[in-house]
């Protein structure tokens, strides 16, 4: 690989089996389905494999798959506060920093961009940072800069049969919304040249009104592609938008919220089959919409209707899943009290309530860390 450190060669001569240990170290990780406490052995062998990491470019993929697997499990399958000891030596490692920024730069890349399964892992490995560092106030050592248009463009125009890189992508921008753009890790910057400022734009900071079209676009047609994880990681990211939106100015967030194109959306999605509206994405979705109020999108009678369709549904089939966005229907149509059946609802959240907790699909409960595609990826991580 031509590094130029001697311990990293030195690493490498003597090992040249080192892609599938690394790789059978991930996949014995992906097996524990309890979260497991890092010792002070795990500890550093996760300082040496984010060091090892810093020494490679982004096409050594062959190390930095597993590698990358290795540290995402650390950051999700761990106790809480092995999260956030792992979470500081990983962002001790500038190297690690410097070859993630380069590796998102990468993303539209049309020649030497790495290969899908790795622009994921390095997606939600750096959403991942970002929550811990925000979340334990965790020192940064190296600022990742992203920009933001070209974050907008990759989920614009996704790369063909990357459900995955696009769902990763948007992992990432739902962590920087939530965040209101000010973390100390990742810094958004503008692409060239920028327009003066409309006042919409000033108000939105650091959003532009034209960002948000783009992104509220970029969603809808990922929605409309049907799949069950990129959908709920869509609907995740614009119930983030809007947050973050209605924070600023409740306008703007009613009128995306209340655009004709979302009820076409919505019914597209619903036109997916039988009982298509018990699937989680479209429940929350749902919900999102009432929550705003735009019945220009989903009426009080449409309301109705799906709760006669829940009324008729066998609920004990339900995964956990769909079961909690249900609930998150059922609390926003109380907290409204704008239906005309309420009673029928009431009965319908006694009935939630009086189903056992590990109801789902009479099937033991889903493992949250999965191998798609040679990524690891945490379930709970990408959908919430």
């Amino acid at each position: 690989m031509g590094h130029p450190h001697q311990e990293s060669s030195l690493f490498f001569t003597a090992s040249g089996n080192l892609p599938l240990l690394l790789s059978l170290l991930s996949l014995m990780q992906l097996r524990n389905v309890s979260e497991q406490e890092l010792d002070s052995v795990a500890m550093k062998l996760l300082h040496q494999v984010s060091k090892l990491c810093g020494k490679c470019s982004p096409t050594d993929v062959d190390i930095l798959q597993p590698s990358f697997n290795f540290l995402y499990w650390s950051l999700h399958q761990t106790t809480p506060s092995s999260q956030k000891r792992a979470a500081a030596v990983l962002l001790s490692s500038t190297g690690l920093m410097e070859l993630l920024e380069k590796m998102l730069a990468l993303t539209l890349a049309k020649a030497d961009s790495p290969r899908t399964a790795l622009l994921c892992s390095a997606w939600l490995l750096t959403a991942s940072f970002s929550a811990q560092q925000h979340k334990g106030s965790l020192q940064v050592h190296q600022t990742l800069s992203v920009e933001m248009d070209q974050v907008l463009k990759a989920l614009s125009f996704p790369k063909k049969k990357a459900a995955l890189l696009s769902a990763a992508i948007l992992c990432f921008l739902r962590t920087a919304l939530r965040q209101s753009f000010s973390s100390a890790l990742v810094a958004l910057v503008p692409s060239g040249a920028q327009p003066l400022p409309a006042t919409k734009d000033t108000v939105l900071a650091p959003l532009r009104m034209s960002q948000v079209r783009s992104l509220v676009i970029g969603l809808q047609n990922l929605l409309v592609q049907k799949d069950p994880l990129l959908s709920q990681t869509c609907v995740g990211c614009l119930e983030a938008l809007l947050d973050y939106l209605d924070a600023r100015s409740p306008d703007i967030a009613l009128h995306v919220a209340s655009q004709p194109w979302n009820r076409f959306l919505l019914f597209t999605l619903l036109d997916a089959g039988e009982n298509s509206f018990l699937r989680p994405e479209i429940l929350r979705l749902m919900t999102l919409f009432m929550r705003y109020r735009s019945s220009s999108v989903l009426s009080h009678e449409e309301v109705g209707d799906v709760l006669q369709g829940v009324a008729l549904a066998d609920l004990s089939t339900l995964s956990n899943t769909t079961l909690q966005a249900l609930h998150g229907f059922f609390q926003q149509l109380q907290s409204m009290g704008h239906l005309a059946d309420h009673g029928m609802a009431q009965t319908l959240q006694a009935s939630l309530e009086g189903l056992p907790p590990s109801t789902s699909s009479g099937q033991p409960p889903l493992q949250d860390m999965l191998c798609l595609g040679g990524v690891a990826v945490s379930l709970s991580h990408i959908r919430n």
